[in-house]
């Protein structure tokens, strides 16, 4: 008797859910891809307002020490030779950007996956 009582029960709370529209389509994946700072102490830098990319000697929003875990899935790809650094023991040209309120960009020679 308890197990006819739950079926019907199961059976009219199926009843009553709406059903998803045709063309449903499902949510996006958040961002997984995960980056570990190699650098010592590097710093977060914010872009002007009318840049697309940070330089090297834009304003410092905040740092990140060696180890660090950051998610991102954005870059900037500079092919312009005046926003090109040289951090982190290497020389680059794109950054790693960071979302969020305290966001910007990071130098992507200071970052690994």
């Amino acid at each position: 008797m308890r197990h006819l009582i739950s079926t019907i029960a199961l059976a009219l709370a199926a009843a009553t859910l709406p059903a998803a529209p045709a063309g449903a389509v499902p949510a996006p994946a958040e961002c997984a891809t995960r980056w570990t700072v190699t650098g010592g102490k590097v710093a977060i830098r914010r872009p002007a307002s009318n840049a697309t990319s940070a330089t090297a000697t834009s304003p410092v929003v905040r740092y990140l020490h060696r180890g660090d875990r950051i998610t991102s899935c954005w870059q900037t790809h500079n092919r312009n030779g005046s926003n090109s650094y040289r951090k982190c023991g290497k020389a680059g040209q794109n950054w790693l950007i960071i979302r969020g309120p305290r966001g910007g960009q990071i130098p992507l020679t200071c970052v690994r996956r």
